[in-house]
């Protein structure tokens, strides 16, 4: 007897597990989109065998289902061949569908061909009016000087 109790007992919880995750969150999943322009400031160069590494701060400003600006931290190898990875995490402050302001960790990473870049990214640790927020983002673009670059974003959001 005690084992057939332990056994629905323990089934109960697998089925209720999903459902107690998704209480938190207020809204299912919804999705922004919108425009960037970025600023970079070059902390860092290195030559290397393969070409530059480069260190900087990066100065993200976001419209559309997200409005804000994040300043973050990275890191780019830019290959003799003009291809290029990166990758950069910093702290966003704003607004993302409407939500009441708030402060989010973001990170991505990428690569590169010319001008030309995409990438993806995840957005967590909300502060404020993102507390518990958790989004995905893809984005592409491309540089318009040196240390200028502005695109496109899509974020799959969930609060």
């Amino acid at each position: 007897m005690k084992g057939a109790v332990a056994l629905t007992l323990g089934l109960l919880l697998i089925l209720l597990a999903p459902a107690a995750y998704a209480l938190p969150f207020a809204t299912p999943n919804e999705m922004a989109t919108g425009a960037f322009s970025e600023s970079l400031t070059i902390t860092g160069t290195t030559v290397t065998a393969n070409g530059f590494l480069i260190t900087d701060t990066i100065t993200t400003t976001y419209s559309g289902g997200v409005k804000g600006v994040a300043v973050l931290n990275g890191s780019e190898m830019v290959f003799f061949n003009g291809s290029s990875t990166f990758k950069a995490d910093g702290t966003f402050v704003g607004r993302i569908l409407g939500s009441l302001p708030g402060t989010l960790q973001e990170s991505y990473s990428g690569t590169g061909t010319g001008t030309a870049f995409q990438g993806r990214g995840e957005d967590r640790d909300g502060a404020g009016g993102l507390n518990g927020f958790v989004g995905l983002e893809s984005f592409n673009g491309a540089y318009t000087s040196e240390t200028t670059a502005s695109g496109s974003y899509t974020l799959l959001a969930h609060r």
